[in-house]
C-alpha cells in the first residue's frame, strides 16, 4: 500500500525582515508530506496557477506568530533555505483544506 505522506520536507517561516527588506528565516521545521510534480493547479475557489510542484502535508504549514510558510524544500535541511537552493518568493499559492468531518486538515503549497 502506498503511503499518503512518504516524503521528508523542510519548511521555514519569515520571522522578520533585515535592513534591506530580505526575510530572516526561522529555524527549519521538518515534516512528512507528499511532493508532486505538476503543470497546473486549480484551487477550490476557481483560481488556476501554472506551477511545477505541489507540496501536501497533514502537518501544519502555518505558525501562530509568523503566519504561513514562506519557503519549502524537499528533503531534510538543517540550515536556511539558501542551503537547499530555495528562494522564498517562489511560493505561488497556499491552501488549507479541512476534510468533511473537520477532524483533519491538509495544507497545500505550490511553487
Amino acid at each position: 500500500m502506498r503511503q499518503l505522506f512518504p516524503d521528508e520536507m523542510t519548511i521555514w517561516f519569515t520571522t522578520a525582515l533585515d535592513n534591506f527588506g530580505n526575510p530572516i528565516f526561522s529555524a527549519p521545521v521538518h515534516i512528512k508530506g507528499r511532493y508532486e510534480k505538476v503543470n497546473e493547479i486549480q484551487f477550490g475557489q476557481g483560481l488556476t496557477f501554472v506551477s511545477d510542484s505541489r507540496y501536501i502535508s497533514n502537518q501544519p504549514m502555518t505558525h501562530p506568530d509568523y503566519g504561513q510558510v514562506s519557503a519549502i524544500a524537499l528533503g531534510t535541511w538543517n540550515n536556511g533555505p539558501d542551503e537547499a537552493g530555495v528562494e522564498s518568493d517562489t511560493i505561488k499559492g497556499f491552501n488549507e483544506v479541512s476534510n468533511v468531518s473537520g477532524r483533519s486538515t491538509i495544507w497545500e503549497v505550490i511553487k
